[in-house]
């Protein structure tokens, strides 16, 4: 079992807002659609400080014989202090929880499916928006493989091609709100190789 912890400390950064209006006139140039003649508006804010808040991850993982894989992230920010302006919307505590799997048949076996690392997971998120005195929450489901590649003769060192899908929505249509449905593709590459091996002596 394998248990860890990462946090970020309290951060003070300045913020200054400016807002222009400008006029523009319509252009035939596709790289350039709307030329800009001039500006009608000019505001400049007052800087503020704001603080960004302390941040907790926790995660878990439990392993077995490199058959199996279970594990938990569990993550916390209180935004509800973040200093807003008039008229922003005010931000809530954000608390998120991804949960997930791997499973590999046999990696001592001879067929090539039985070396493979299949994984499935979910997560839920509580975002830090409120909007229309509604909750924004953003969950997904996720499915991937890690393809070994051919072992290196020399080192015993073996590499991966890993693929994964997630499939996701965030917020939702009621109270005149937006709701968000995605599908996100990501690829990776596990590179492993022996460094330093001493070549046995004759």
């Amino acid at each position: 079992m394998i248990v860890g912890y990462s946090g970020s400390l309290n951060n003070d950064i300045k913020e200054r807002a400016t807002i222009f209006n400008t006029r523009v006139t319509p252009s035939t140039d596709p790289d350039n659609q709307n030329i800009p003649l001039d500006s009608t508006y000019v505001s400049d804010r007052s800087s503020r400080h704001l603080t960004l808040p302390l941040r907790h991850n926790v995660g878990i993982t439990l392993a077995r014989n490199n058959r199996w894989l279970i594990g938990a992230d569990f993550k916390y920010a209180d935004w509800s202090r973040f200093q807003t302006r008039a008229g922003e919307n005010e931000l809530r505590k954000n608390y998120g929880v991804a949960i997930g799997g791997q499973i590999t048949p046999d990696v001592t076996s001879l067929k090539y499916l039985n070396q493979v690392d299949y994984r499935v997971g979910f997560r839920y998120n509580k975002t830090q928006y409120f909007l229309s005195d509604q909750n924004i929450n953003d969950m997904a489901v996720t499915v991937g493989v890690g393809l070994p590649l051919a072992r290196n003769q020399f080192s015993g060192a073996f590499s991966k091609i890993n693929f994964s899908a997630e499939f996701g929505q965030m917020g939702k249509i009621s109270n005149s709100l937006l709701r968000e449905r995605y599908i996100n593709f990501n690829i990776g590459f596990t590179l492993n190789d022996r460094w330093f091996r001493k070549p046995p002596l004759d």
